[in-house]
């Protein structure tokens, strides 16, 4: 099986784990964290590379960001725009309980409320230069009839025509990514790294793709914490599982993924089968270790 394929068999499982007990937490948590690191702001051009069913760029866009999101998976992209993880329908109501109010994240005093999305980002399209990201309008019956490019192929999910766009998806590989020096202002990546063997190539397009003075945050998997241990073991039994070929890394591998100088910190601390009620103690008592299951790196670009 491709890596491509497993992700495209792989969003409504990978969906309906994150409405478990267990995986509500862990989201909660990780986004706690991804937010405080990226600080998402009203009209920032943002790229979440590996976004995947669209769970970190909903809050990006809730936020009033302008987002392009990447997956090597159309299916994942088309499955975000179907489920609405990643618009609003028309009108200026703001979504409600989003996983970044519960992790209590709140905008700066004087910030803007989050901006709505455009409804209906279904559509498809092939680019292959190095325009604004945000800036296509495009056909969808038109888009499925292009072949891709000799860059891979990438495609551009958009809003109806005619309505405010602040969402695309773009289907390429995060190692090479189709987009030109310092396109964006920050660039996020959330558990997409422990699928890519070269760590320092994808954090250097990370870095490539966003301006100078910007932010470039990566979390991934920790193979410090017990949760990498049992992912490997599953792994191990069931050849098919999306862990079955992964490269966990430490907060210092994620660090040296790069030669400027980053903070990392790590999150989710308690286990699978631990006491959902013991979960925020096991988070305060784990504050400052490394051993968290969600490690996460934020840099500056020079």
């Amino acid at each position: 099986m491709s890596g491509k394929q497993r992700f495209d068999d792989w969003p409504e499982r990978y969906d309906r784990w994150f409405e478990t007990p267990v995986g509500k937490a862990v989201l909660k948590y990780e986004t706690g964290l991804i937010l405080e690191m990226l600080l998402p702001g009203r009209g920032e051009r943002i790229l979440d590379a590996g976004s995947g069913t669209g769970l970190f760029t909903r809050e990006f866009l809730a936020l009033g960001a302008k987002v392009v999101g990447l997956d090597i998976s159309i299916a994942m992209l088309v499955y975000a725009a179907q489920k609405g993880a990643i618009r609003q329908e028309r009108g200026d109501q703001s979504p409600t309980s989003s996983a970044a109010e519960q992790a209590g994240y709140r905008q700066s005093p004087g910030g803007n409320s989050p901006m709505p999305v455009a409804a209906g980002q279904k559509s498809l399209r092939q680019a292959s230069d190095g325009r604004d990201p945000m800036s296509v309008l495009v056909d969808e019956k038109a888009a499925l009839r292009q072949a891709p490019d000799d860059r891979g192929s990438m495609r551009l999910c958009s809003g109806e025509k005619g309505q405010p766009l602040h969402y695309r998806g773009v289907t390429a590989d995060m190692t090479t990514l189709p987009f030109a020096d310092g396109s964006f202002d920050k660039s996020v990546s959330v558990t997409a790294l422990e699928f890519v063997a070269d760590e320092k190539r994808a954090v250097a397009e990370l870095f490539r793709v966003t301006r100078p003075g910007g932010v470039v945050v990566v979390a991934t998997l920790n193979s410090l914490s017990s949760w990498a241990a049992g992912r490997s073991e599953n792994a191990r039994r069931d050849p098919k599982s999306i862990f079955s070929r992964v490269f966990f890394r430490s907060p210092a591998q994620l660090l040296a993924a790069t030669s400027v100088p980053g903070i990392v910190r790590t999150v989710v601390h308690f286990g699978k089968e631990d006491d959902p009620a013991t979960f925020d103690r096991s988070e305060r008592e784990g504050e400052g270790r490394e051993t968290g299951a969600f490690v996460a790196a934020r840099w500056l670009k020079p």
